[in-house]
């Protein structure tokens, strides 16, 4: 037993160093190694037959060894319990000559010719290693986060760009639309009289191209109104409240009551209708197109139109799934997304039976219920109905 021992059990002595999670080195005021524990030697690399009576300064870097010497000499004069490696950059040398960070503690016990010193030694490689890890993983996000502001500068420019532009085609498309409605009309009304005037003396080509100046008049004044339409619904910022949508039903087929009327149509809704956020106005429209659209494109056999609406979660989130059946000509699968282009419609719609006009819609009203539905944070789209012409889906979010 050394002398440093003195006091204490030696088994007890042996316990704490052996099972301590630092390296610890015990040393005497000349700087001689008199016992390690087994972390030393994981760490250093050494056995313990290799360093106890060697200097300690052997786990020191050999460019440091005269500053560690000098440093250890004035320690032993003055000791004192003292900290080294957390603030600055202090290594150890390992028995294969490589250098790696410590944290090193240092504290002495007994006095006089029986002080030694007690260093624990502490392997920082690893938390270097995390260190540095994480110190590049911060300058990658610092400049994923520059690259980010920079594209997100750009597209609030893209944005007020396109914002202007919009402004710019609602403006004119407004100002189109309004200042030809009035010609159209003025055109309209002479061809019609014309026709009225003239129609006993017209005959062959003559009757066919009158009448076909006067379709052409009458759905170029019609393309204008939808024109205005897309512009007022475009251009204008909605209030949105609560609104219920069975109202809102109620309403569109009370506007469409003469057509409804015309073609024999029966329309009828077989759920409850629930109440949605949104602008009662757009909705109105929303349905009165669709159902609309229904009534124009039929088939042989009277409109048969129907409402439904049900609670769907699509994406993670809570919607209201309306569908609008009916038993027209339907659309064609390579038409379903291009039918909600503006001036876009289907070859069987223009192709209309019943000996209905080929131009009676304007292609505008099918826009108007995408930008309505995208307004509200909804999704619109077509598919086959199980009635036998299209079902027009579309989400609106649930309250």
């Amino acid at each position: 037993m050394t002398k440093y021992q003195t006091g204490l059990s030696s088994e007890l002595l042996h316990n704490v160093v052996a099972r301590c999670p630092a390296g610890i080195v015990v040393a005497n005021l000349a700087g001689v190694i008199l016992d390690i524990n087994p972390e030393i030697e994981r760490i250093m690399g050494y056995g313990r037959h290799e360093l106890v009576g060697q200097p300690i300064a052997k786990l020191v870097p050999e460019e440091a060894r005269p500053r560690h010497n000098a440093g250890y000499q004035a320690y032993a004069q003055n000791p004192s319990q003292r900290r080294m490696g957390n603030n600055c950059d202090v290594f150890g040398r390992r028995a294969d000559g490589s250098l790696f960070p410590v944290e090193i503690g240092i504290n002495s016990i007994g006095e006089g010719d029986d002080m030694v010193l007690v260093a624990s030694v502490v392997d920082l490689s690893e938390r270097r290693r995390l260190s540095d890890t994480l110190h590049d993983q911060d300058k990658k996000l610092a400049a994923q986060a520059g690259e980010l502001a920079k594209q997100a500068a750009e597209l609030r420019r893209t944005n007020e760009v396109l914002n202007d532009s919009n402004r710019t085609l609602e403006h004119f498309a407004n100002v189109v639309a309004h200042d030809l409605r009035a010609p159209l009309r003025h055109v309209s009304a002479s061809l019609q009289v014309l026709e009225h005037d003239l129609g006993d003396e017209l005959c062959g080509n003559n009757a066919k191209i009158l009448q076909a100046a006067v379709t052409g008049a009458r759905r170029a004044s019609a393309m204008g109104a939808d024109l205005l339409e897309l512009a007022r619904v475009q251009g204008a910022e909605k209030e949105f409240e609560i609104v219920d949508s069975a109202l809102v039903f109620d309403t569109a087929k009370d506007n469409l009551d003469d057509e409804i009327n015309d073609a024999g149509a029966t329309i009828s809704c077989k759920t409850r209708l629930p109440k949605v956020r949104g602008n009662a106005t757009m909705l109105i429209q929303l349905l009165q197109n669709l159902m609309g659209n229904s009534i124009r494109y039929r088939g042989d056999n009277p409109p048969n139109i129907t409402l439904n609406c049900n609670e769907e979660q699509i994406d993670g989130a809570a919607m209201w799934l309306f569908n609008v059946d009916d038993n027209g000509v339907g659309v064609r699968p390579e038409e379903r997304e291009r039918i909600f282009e503006i001036f876009a419609r289907g070859a069987d719609q223009v192709a209309s039976s019943c000996g209905r006009p080929a131009s009676e819609g304007t292609g505008i009203g099918l826009a108007i219920c995408k930008h309505v539905v995208e307004h509200h944070s909804g999704r619109i789209w077509v598919d086959a109905s199980p009635i036998g012409g299209s079902r027009f889906c579309f989400t609106l979010p649930k309250v």
